[in-house]
């Protein structure tokens, strides 16, 4: 019970489509719009006004220039969510951050009202872009959480008609499912959730939820805990993908899988396979849809015989780029268990501990760690968050950089009681 937080713990939550209540949530999320109360998805007043605005992880320079000030000075380019690489969202998430410190400071060292008059016209500039060439739901997964936390931050100037925050929340809900034309399917980002169980779908999922949260979408945001915690391996979920939804295209590869008729994001603890040299290997953590893109797990077999087993090795595909899924899926598995424990629901204990384990079994096993250069650099701020959760020794990157979809734990997590 000690490697895991106290709050995470306090209330496990098992929802079924048909009864959404949250009685046991610490916020009432039909109240989110009441009055004064106001629903903070990612980070509150009080426990931000306990961050420093001094040190690396706040303002690096002149050294590294990485710290959550550095980002938010920053000009961003101009919003396009279509564009799966553009960084407009987490830049517009720094402003949001710095602009809520400084507001909670009695004496700021700037005015606040800076950041926030860019974040309002920021999140107003990205509606639409979506729809610009090149938009699909991976590309709106990955930059509309940075979007959706940001504008949940900022106090909105509603003095101007079309400016206001019923219009961004307008595009909000009506972009959840808007249909983007993938190949021969026709997704939302909805759809790409519930039928995408790897990296493409748990952005999707990321930011879904958070549109949920903000929008005080209860249904949503019980459906998207349900889909969450199948994912995960909890097998109690009402909650069930298609067979078709895994394995990628035809044949599917299921070989990464501890059970292949009970598929599973994250396999179940104990998890292990022979491989085809006759040596007993742990997957126990792994994430069979993220590694099934680098190569396949030759086993005994059929996978021997139908692959060959001359290029195999342990540590597997040490030279694949692809094991970089990985870390990509990861970033979207942690944000959403930060929005669902904020909720007062317990992801971190889910299904053995199924987050601890990925992330065990990509250090240890895989020996692929987030500071492997293979790796990128877009995932170095989830060890703060992991070795605070977990009690882990993950090794944590002397400066941090947004990741995909949000960033900054270095900062963030420098408050004991966040996430």
């Amino acid at each position: 019970m000690s490697t895991l937080r106290l709050g995470a713990l306090a209330a496990v939550v098992v929802i079924a489509f048909s009864a959404p209540s949250l009685a046991l949530s610490p916020q009432d999320p039909c109240a989110c719009r009441s009055g004064d109360s106001k629903l903070w998805i990612w980070i509150s007043p009080e426990e931000i006004r306990r961050l420093p605005m001094s040190g690396p992880a706040w303002d690096a320079r002149p050294a590294e220039r990485r710290g959550v000030l550095n980002y938010a000075q920053q000009a961003p380019p101009t919003p396009n969510i279509a564009n799966r690489d553009d960084n407009a969202d987490v830049l517009v998430l720094a402003k949001a951050l710095v602009y809520l410190r400084l507001k909670e400071d009695p004496l700021p060292l700037e005015d606040p009202e800076i950041y926030r008059g860019q974040v309002q016209d920021l999140c107003l500039a990205a509606r639409g872009t979506e729809n610009n060439p090149g938009g699909n739901t991976l590309a709106l997964g990955r930059n509309l959480l940075g979007y959706v936390l940001a504008a949940s931050m900022i106090d909105w100037d509603d003095a101007v008609a079309g400016r206001r925050e019923a219009d961004f929340r307008s595009w909000v809900a009506g972009v959840r499912t808007e249909p983007f034309q993938e190949g021969l399917l026709t997704r939302t980002l909805v759809t790409a959730h519930e039928h995408r169980p790897n990296n493409w779908g748990l952005m999707c999922g990321a930011s879904r939820l958070a549109a949920d949260l903000y929008l005080c979408d209860v249904e949503g945001e019980c459906k998207c805990w349900n889909i969450f915690r199948r994912w995960l391996g909890d097998l109690t979920s009402p909650f069930d993908f298609h067979l078709a939804d895994w394995g990628g295209p035809v044949p599917p590869d299921l070989s990464w899988q501890h059970d292949r008729a009970s598929l599973v994001g994250i396999n179940p603890r104990s998890s292990v396979r022979v491989d085809c040299l006759g040596i007993t290997r742990s997957l126990d953590g792994v994430m069979p849809e993220e590694m099934r893109r680098a190569g396949r797990f030759k086993g005994e077999g059929a996978d021997t015989l139908l692959h060959g087993d001359r290029d195999w090795m342990w540590p597997a595909y040490p030279a694949s780029a692809a094991r970089d899924y990985n870390w990509e899926a990861m970033q979207a598995v942690v944000a959403q268990a930060v929005m669902f424990a904020r909720r007062g629901r317990d992801p971190w204990s889910l299904a053995d501990r199924a987050i601890e384990r990925a992330l065990l079994w990509l250090q240890r096993e895989l020996q692929f760690p987030v500071t492997d250069p293979q790796a990128g650099d877009e995932a170095y701020w989830l060890p703060s968050i992991a070795n605070r959760i977990y009690d882990l020794d993950l090794p944590e990157p002397a400066t941090t950089k947004p990741g995909r979809q949000v960033g900054f734990a270095d900062w963030t997590t420098l408050n004991p009681a966040w996430p």
